[in-house]
Parts: structure tokens; C-alpha cells; sequence
């Protein structure tokens, strides 16, 4: 594996696209609005974590030599 942070890529990208699904459904359900707005809070927040990890040093994972 040439990158070991990539494992964290999928955790950067769905959170980032969760709001584009879910305020559609959330819209149609007519649900208030500050459970729409904390679906969004918390796809954001999670896009962040993801970022972080993937920023952050290196992995935990042995070098492989």
C-alpha cells in the first residue's frame, strides 16, 4: 500500500455527500428543521475528523520492508 492514510479517504468522502442525500428526504418528510440542520452539523463534523486522520503523521501500521 503506498499511502496507508487513504484508508481514511472513504470517511472524508461520504460524510461530505451525506447532506446532498439527505436534505432531499429530510425535506419530503417534512421533519423540523433543526434535525435537517444536525444531519448537516454532523456529516461536517465527521468530513473533518476524517481530514484530520488523513492529515496527521504517519500511520500505526509497521513499515514493510
Amino acid at each position: 500500500m503506498k499511502n496507508a492514510r487513504t484508508r481514511y479517504l472513504p470517511i472524508v468522502i461520504v460524510p461530505a455527500i451525506m447532506p446532498a442525500v439527505l436534505t432531499p428526504l429530510l425535506v419530503s418528510q417534512h421533519v423540523p428543521d433543526n434535525l435537517i440542520g444536525g444531519a448537516m452539523g454532523v456529516s461536517i463534523g465527521l468530513a473533518i475528523v476524517g481530514l484530520v486522520r488523513m492529515k496527521r503523521g504517519p500511520g500505526r501500521c509497521a513499515k514493510i520492508s
